[in-house]
């Protein structure tokens, strides 16, 4: 089929706000061509009869119809899906899983209104906007639109293009009966010379309009009761038209509507009244308690609601809001595996101490959390979402928490944070695959050995065998952000970790060592040829969160290996050589600096620092003289000593020096 379309030589181009079949009906008219030829044409339909697409064409259009379009018209893909409501109303669309957009999102549904000013000023093309179940008035001419053509008192524009005639932009083309030939009679009534009385729209109703639309046309709203957590445009949306639909059926009870239409539903009026209602309630407590208090019931649906409102609906029902139904329902969308490769089994301690539970052990904690922004967004069970980060995990236990979160009055902000996490980790690339980290094989990871030497190099006790399978649990946490239970014990290790031992681990261990194991896991990554960061975890302020209070550390007081090291304030070998050059000798030395003589003596040696002399002898012995009076002339040592007037102790180590027994006289 695409090899037989062709460029058209003319070609209208859609204006802002313009739906495709409005544009359809404008190119049909322009070339005084038939609807069906020119669908055939544009590469849309091939088929000889029957009703025409135009109204999906409106609502969403395919790959293939797109790239017809673009071969055909010239017009790029971006300005043609901006005709479709897909296109125009991105931020609010609500895909089912057909890949079509749900009938349950906010912007789907029918709708003929207009206005007939807007339709003489455009020559009979219409609006987007005008589509939408949410769009009551014109804020350019400020009136509001009108619900039926009045001619037939039919709402226009929810029929198909005729197959077979040229059509007439502007015109109704509601069926009213059959022609003598059998065809289908259309209305044709000029809806542009709708002259019957204009309902003038109020300020209020304008400003409502103009909210709405500004929802639309934004990712997220942080207006009114949606402060708290900024929320996307179909929550948002899916709120207002809640709200609408109370205030209408208090109006409803208050009168009739004038402009209600034969065809049934609410009249512009009270539908127009009842959302400018609507949006003064989300910034008017009082007035959102009052639409409540006559119209929640128990059959209230939480369906495409914004969690805040879910949980106004649940406290006016004197209930609270399953932490499951909050986080499953608060968006759509988001791959539920691709988010929990990018976070720890255990999420990060800096957010854990933000965000656990009071009276619950950290590591189940830790483990809720996690699965819980897992199965943000998603309809996985809590089981299926805890699954995806650990599949040993104690199941009953974990799934139990997160069952729980939220429930506290000191946890108001632990799940919109949870789902503030999920929704910043679907939007970004994060330098961590926790998933293929999770897979790695530690068994060779930190030997005892390795871990004695980074105990000598900065001087603290090894504690072999205990400290050194914390220290290994250690840097395995802070690879794979995983459990323990995970880590295989190294041979003759007495037995497995615990998580409160390893807490502890960390929080007293001295910074150096904690340093020097961050070192260690980061040459494990390189020689695997991982190019990550040994660890990462996004900052509150990336999510416009206050700073986290730093976690309570220990007093990280390790008994030293050797305790007189650092004992001078500094190191030892500096001040061991100062005092060498003040003149002191080792004991002086020892003294001054509170140390040992051996370790004075010690240090001396391995820094090369000389030692000074010691105590020079007083006199001269020749030693020939010494040993002729010793062995020849039969001497004794005190005789000597008497002659050479020194002590007999001296005599005896010449004596010994010159390697002679002295003996009795």
């Amino acid at each position: 089929m695409t090899a037989e379309l062709r460029r058209l030589p003319f070609v209208v181009r859609p204006l802002p706000d313009e739906p495709f079949g409005s544009w359809f009906e404008t190119m049909a008219a322009t070339l005084r061509t038939t609807c069906g030829d020119l669908a055939r044409a544009l590469g849309l339909r091939v088929l000889a009869q029957g009703p025409l697409g135009s109204t999906s064409w409106s609502v969403q259009l395919d790959d293939q119809q797109l790239a017809n379009l673009e071969r055909t018209t010239g017009l790029t893909s971006e300005v043609l899906r901006a005709t479709t409501r897909e296109g125009f109303a991105a931020n609010a669309v609500q895909f089912d899983r057909r890949g079509a957009i749900s009938l349950f999102s906010p912007i789907s549904g029918a709708s003929g209104r207009y206005c007939p000013d807007c339709l003489r000023d455009s020559n009979g093309r219409w609006r987007l906007t005008w589509q939408f179940p949410f769009g009551f008035a014109c804020v350019r001419h400020h009136r509001l639109l009108n619900d039926v053509c009045a001619a037939c008192r039919k709402p226009p524009h929810r029929t198909a293009l005729p197959h077979r005639l040229v059509p007439m932009p502007g015109a109704c083309r509601n069926p009213i009966g059959r022609l003598d030939n059998g065809r289908v009679r259309p209305c044709g009534a000029d809806l542009r010379d709708d002259h019957s009385d204009a309902m003038d729209a109020g300020a209020d109703v304008l400003d409502a309009q103009r909210l709405i639309m500004r929802a639309l046309s934004k990712p997220r709203t942080a207006d009114g009761i949606w402060s708290s957590g900024p929320q996307p445009a179909s929550r948002v949306l899916g709120d207002l038209v809640l709200l609408a639909g109370f205030a209408r059926r208090d109006l409803e009870e208050r009168g009739p509507d004038e402009s209600r239409t034969s065809s049934g539903g609410a009249g512009a009026i009270h539908r127009a009244s009842a959302y400018a209602v609507a949006c003064r309630a989300v910034h008017d407590t009082a007035l959102l308690n009052e639409l409540f208090r006559d119209n929640v019931n128990v059959n209230t649906s939480y369906d495409g609601l914004s969690p805040q409102m879910q949980t106004l609906i649940a406290s006016t029902r004197g209930t609270k809001r399953r932490a499951t139904f909050v986080l499953q329902t608060a968006f759509d969308g988001g791959d539920a595996a691709a988010r929990a490769a990018k976070i720890p089994a255990l999420l990060w301690p800096e957010w854990t101490a933000h965000l656990a539970p009071r009276r619950v052990d950290r590591t189940i904690a830790a483990a809720a959390l996690s699965a819980a922004i897992v199965l943000a967004g998603s309809r996985l069970t809590h089981a299926a979402s805890l699954g995806l980060i650990d599949r040993e995990a104690p199941s009953r236990r974990v799934t139990n928490v997160m069952r729980s979160l939220g429930r506290s009055g000191a946890e108001t902000e632990t799940l919109p944070t949870i789902l503030q996490l999920a929704q910043f980790l679907d939007a970004v690339d994060t330098p961590i695959d926790y998933s293929r980290r999770r897979s790695l094989d530690y068994t060779e990871l930190l030997q005892p050995e390795e871990w004695e030497r980074i105990a000598i190099a900065h001087n603290v006790h090894s504690g072999f065998p205990r400290r050194a399978v914390l220290a290994r649990a250690h840097v395995h946490r802070l690879l794979s952000g995983d459990r323990v239970q995970r880590l295989s014990p190294l041979d003759g290790a007495p037995e497995l970790v615990t998580d409160s031992e390893l807490h502890g681990f960390t929080r007293n261990a001295p910074s150096r060592v904690l340093s020097a194991l961050e070192e260690v896991a980061a040459l494990y990554l390189d020689g695997l040829g991982i190019e990550e960061p040994v660890t990462w975890h996004p900052t509150p302020s990336a999510l416009g969160l206050a700073p986290f209070e730093p976690d309570r550390a220990g007093a990280r007081k390790w008994v030293a290996r050797r305790p007189v090291r650092g004992a001078s304030g500094g190191p030892k070998h500096v001040a061991i050589s100062a005092a060498y050059d003040e003149g002191l000798s080792i004991r002086a030395t020892a003294v001054k600096l509170g140390l040992s003589r051996q370790t004075v003596a010690r240090t001396r040696d391995a820094h090369g620092i000389p030692s000074r002399p010691g105590r020079q002898p007083r006199f001269h012995v020749d030693i020939e003289w010494l040993r002729e009076q010793y062995e020849t002339e039969r001497r004794t040592a005190v005789s000597i000593a008497r002659e050479l007037g020194c002590s007999p102790t001296t005599i005896r180590r010449h004596l010994r020096a010159a390697g002679l027994t002295h003996g009795a006289t």
